[in-house]
């Protein structure tokens, strides 16, 4: 998913993208509640807006982001 999440964030400058190694992270992990790979968590305002689990095409991941705007 690593290269979809690029584009995206080339494609929405206004929106910060980041990831967490689960494997270096555990303890972020388990505040997040990330119990499988990969997990997108979303945030507006600082707080959990949205959740997709598992690998997700890119239109679904569009259609997340321009919800939450």
């Amino acid at each position: 998913m690593a290269p979809v999440i690029e584009e995206l964030a080339d494609e929405f400058k206004g929106v910060k993208f980041g990831k967490i190694d689960v494997d270096r992270e555990e303890g972020l992990a388990a505040v997040f509640g990330i119990s499988a790979i990969p997990t997108l968590v979303f945030f507006k305002d600082g707080r959990e807006a949205a959740r997709l689990t598992g690998v997700r095409r890119k239109p679904q991941l569009i259609e997340t982001i321009e919800a939450l705007k």
